[in-house]
């Protein structure tokens, strides 16, 4: 595989970004640019997924606009023929998932991947097992060649390190707030939110990483309860899904604590 001067300095830089990120915006918004040198990429797109909800969310847009890209989370992902073909290979491009005849004819690539010149695609999973975690997908113009060996192989090799990255951030994204954030002081701000006692319990253990399963046990819920409640504190807190609520009561815990309330 023959690498340009450009694509080695690149590569390096995703190599570093992905070792030295303190967090998931940074990880995104550093590894982007670095990463679309590497691949001759000219827009990139990561996406996160809620297990719960089933659905994913744009995370990060590079070089494409943003409103667009959310277009993906309220309709594009459940026409999306590629995905579901694609992660489980890890690595892949347009190419692997139907063949091009055949993606030219669905609305997925004619009112979503065409009008913004993204028609050529390879795209990187992260996964946990079995558990997706977040992938970065690189997107080419008609103007452009198709993705070839070399640039899969790219990808191929920072998957390790993505995945890794994505990991390791994701356990310390709440950690180190989490720790000093008194649950009763929270509580409180969540009801402030218009949110009811269990709503409120319920957004808390979820700021605090605990899974369904979890949550039920710790309140005796039953599980379908507990989504109800969850689904409830998430649209009163303008948060679609298990991750958005989660940052949005990070958001709402950070603020007494940045005006030094704290208790422990």
């Amino acid at each position: 595989m023959y690498l340009s001067n450009d694509q080695v300095a690149a590569l390096s830089e995703c190599y570093r970004v992905l070792a030295s990120a303190d967090d998931l915006h940074e990880l995104r918004h550093l590894l982007a640019p670095a990463l679309a040198r590497a691949l001759r990429a000219q827009s990139l797109v990561s996406r996160d997924f809620d297990a719960d909800s089933r659905r994913y969310a744009i995370s990060f847009a590079h070089n494409l606009d943003e409103a667009h890209a959310q277009r993906y989370e309220a309709h594009f992902q459940f026409c999306d023929p590629i995905t579901p073909v694609l992660q489980p290979l890890r690595c892949g491009g347009f190419a692997h998932a139907l063949p091009r005849a055949q993606l030219v004819r669905t609305e997925f690539y004619n009112d979503f991947l065409r009008p913004y010149e993204m028609h050529r695609g390879l795209n990187l999973y992260a996964c946990d097992g079995d558990t997706f975690v977040g992938d970065m997908l690189a997107f080419r113009s008609e103007r452009q060649p198709e993705f070839e060996d070399g640039e899969l192989a790219i990808l191929r090799m920072l998957e390790p390190s993505f995945t890794a990255a994505l990991l390791r951030l994701r356990k310390v994204r709440t950690a180190p707030l989490a720790a000093v954030v008194d649950d009763a002081a929270l509580l409180g701000v969540l009801a402030r939110q218009s949110l009811t006692p269990r709503e409120a319990e319920v957004a808390l253990l979820v700021f605090r990483g605990c899974a369904d399963k979890e949550i039920a046990r710790s309140l005796q819920l039953q599980p379908t309860t507990v989504r109800y409640y969850l689904n409830n504190a998430a649209d009163k807190l303008g948060a679609r899904g298990r991750a958005r609520l989660a940052h949005r009561v990070s958001q709402l815990a950070a603020a007494p604590v940045a005006a030094g309330v704290r208790t422990h």
